[in-house]
């Protein structure tokens, strides 16, 4: 069985002024979500390239995941339709769907690693970890890409989003890496030494985030109102 570390890590949050680090053709298509997705992986590249180009080299897959995904390209579309206002606009359709940040991210940085977007509701981000990092302890993959993403709207548009990606290995690399230790999900028992940090979907509508100021929290319980739980400890 295979150690997994945290070898590299960035967060971004993309407004309406921002630029684009990586400008491309596409930029004026995108929503506000796939820009946050194109961004944060840019940003990454932008601060440690030798990290991106081990991963290329490998063709670590990306996990994805966005508890709302495409909020506001879905409120245009269930609109038209409310509106009768047919037939809907291919390219909000196109938009809507949940790996259409994916696409955009592969298509601007030319990328053919495999790629998965998940919907898990509250515990998107915390499942996307979850999944791979055990693809890396049972050995299927040796690196691998975790990206969470989310909208932040007023009336039906998003004002702007936010995304994290996490770049998971088999191997360290330096003295500040973290390691992921396994835990069993949503057992108290694993936090005898130290208290949690506690994210409860009935305490808040926004998913948690796997990064607080670019640190992932050393140990951390999301719980769903469905009673799902899932805990992850870094060492």
């Amino acid at each position: 069985m295979n150690r997994v570390f945290l070898i590299g890590a960035r967060s971004y949050c993309w407004t309406p002024d921002c630029q684009m680090i990586k400008p491309t053709g596409f930029d004026r298509r995108m929503t506000a979500l796939q820009k946050a997705v194109v961004q944060v992986f840019s940003s990454l590249e932008e601060q440690r390239p030798e990290l991106i180009a081990l991963a290329r080299h490998h063709n670590a897959p990306i996990f994805y995941s966005s508890a709302y995904g495409e909020s506001s390209a879905m409120l245009q579309v269930t609109q038209a339709i409310m509106d009768h206002d047919l037939p809907v606009s291919p390219k909000e359709f196109q938009h809507s769907v949940q790996n259409a940040a994916l696409a955009y991210l592969t298509m601007t940085h030319s990328m053919h690693h495999p790629s998965f977007a998940l919907s898990g509701g509250y515990l998107s981000g915390d499942s996307c970890l979850q999944l791979a990092s055990q693809r890396i302890f049972h050995g299927l993959d040796s690196l691998a890409f975790v990206i969470h993403a989310h909208e932040y709207m007023s009336s039906s548009r998003a004002e702007h989003a936010q995304a994290e990606i996490l770049l998971l290995s088999n191997q360290a690399t330096d003295a500040g890496d973290f390691e992921l230790e396994f835990c069993r999900p949503g057992s108290m028992r694993d936090f005898i030494n130290e208290a949690p940090q506690l994210f409860q979907e009935q305490k808040t509508w926004l998913p948690p985030w796997l990064l607080h100021l670019g640190r992932p929290h050393s140990n951390r319980l999301a719980s769903s109102l469905a009673g799902e739980s899932l805990v992850t400890r870094w060492i």
